[in-house]
C-alpha cells in the first residue's frame, strides 16, 4: 500500500462518541503501513491525537468552495474560521512532518479565484490545488503571485514564498 487517503475523518464532529475509535483506527493504520503515506482529509478536532501518524491533511474548501451552485471565495466569518484553522495547521507542520494540501474549487474561466486561492494556500505554506467539485482538472496554470495576503489581523511571520510569479507545476513535495 503506498498511500491511505482518510476521507470524513470529521464526522467525529457530529458523533463524539467515535473520537476515541477513529484516533485508534489512525494509529493503527500507521503502525500496520508505516511506509505509506496518511493524509487526512479535514478532521481538525482530532489533529493533537492524529498528527504523530500521519503525513499530510487536506485542508478541503480552504479559500474557496461550491456555494448556492456558485464557486465564491469565503468571506466574514467563514473566512475567518479557515483563516485561524490554517494558522493552527501551519502551528503543527512546525511541530510535525505533516504538509498541508489546500483543495478549491472554481470553474477554469475563474482565473481571479484560482489567483486568490493558490496565493492564499501559498500564504500559509500549504500546497494548493484548484478544480471543479467533480475534480475533473486541476489547474496547472502559472499565475501571479501576490505575497502577504493574508487577511486583516493575520500575520505571515514565515514570510513563506515569496516570488513574484510561480508556476504551479514546479512546486514539488520534499
Amino acid at each position: 500500500c503506498s498511500g491511505l487517503f482518510l476521507d470524513t475523518i470529521d464526522t467525529i464532529d457530529l458523533y463524539p462518541s467515535t473520537k476515541d475509535g477513529m484516533a485508534s483506527l489512525i494509529q493503527q493504520l500507521d503502525l500496520q503501513y508505516p511506509s505509506s503515506y496518511i493524509i487526512a482529509n479535514r478532521g481538525f478536532s482530532l489533529l493533537s491525537e492524529m498528527a504523530r501518524y500521519i503525513d499530510g491533511i487536506m485542508f478541503e474548501s480552504f479559500s474557496s468552495s461550491l456555494q448556492n451552485n456558485q464557486y465564491k471565495a469565503w468571506i466574514g466569518t467563514d473566512l475567518d474560521w479557515t483563516s485561524s484553522s490554517g494558522l493552527v495547521l501551519r502551528e503543527y507542520m512546525q511541530k510535525y512532518p505533516i504538509k498541508v494540501f489546500a483543495l478549491d474549487y472554481a470553474l477554469p474561466s475563474q482565473l481571479s479565484l484560482i489567483d486568490y486561492d493558490y496565493n492564499r494556500a501559498l500564504d500559509f505554506n500549504f500546497i494548493p490545488y484548484v478544480s471543479t467539485i467533480n475534480l475533473d482538472s486541476i489547474y496547472l496554470n502559472t499565475f501571479t503571485r501576490q505575497p502577504g495576503t493574508l487577511p486583516n489581523g493575520y500575520y505571515d511571520q514565515a514570510g513563506d514564498v515569496n516570488a513574484a510569479s510561480i508556476d504551479i507545476r514546479n512546486i514539488t513535495i520534499i
